[in-house]
């Protein structure tokens, strides 16, 4: 498991994690959500290969699993509705 963190000013917030083994599956979860976030998670920088999101409404953990082919992971975190400085720790784990 890697522990990350995150903030959120803007309504959105991307994060790139890379180092990872290319054709494995890897759980992304958001936890210790201080507002209502959401979470997309692509295969590429571009935001074209989807590989999983979690729209849970409120501040429960968002889990996805996804695999990945570059070995890269790109997130994208928003908050519904815009709250300034939401905060949130990020676990990805094989």
């Amino acid at each position: 498991m890697t522990p990350w963190s995150g903030t959120i000013y803007n309504g959105v917030s991307h994060y790139k994690i890379t180092g990872r083994a290319a054709a494995t599956d890897y759980t992304v979860t958001i936890r210790n959500l201080t507002a209502n976030l959401s979470l997309w998670v692509y295969d590429d920088g571009t935001f074209q290969n989807l590989l999983c999101t979690s729209t849970e409404p409120g501040t429960v953990d968002e889990t996805c699993v996804g695999q990945t082919t570059t070995g890269e992971l790109h997130m994208r975190v928003t908050i519904q509705p815009d709250v300034l400085g939401a905060t949130f720790a990020v676990d990805v784990t094989p």
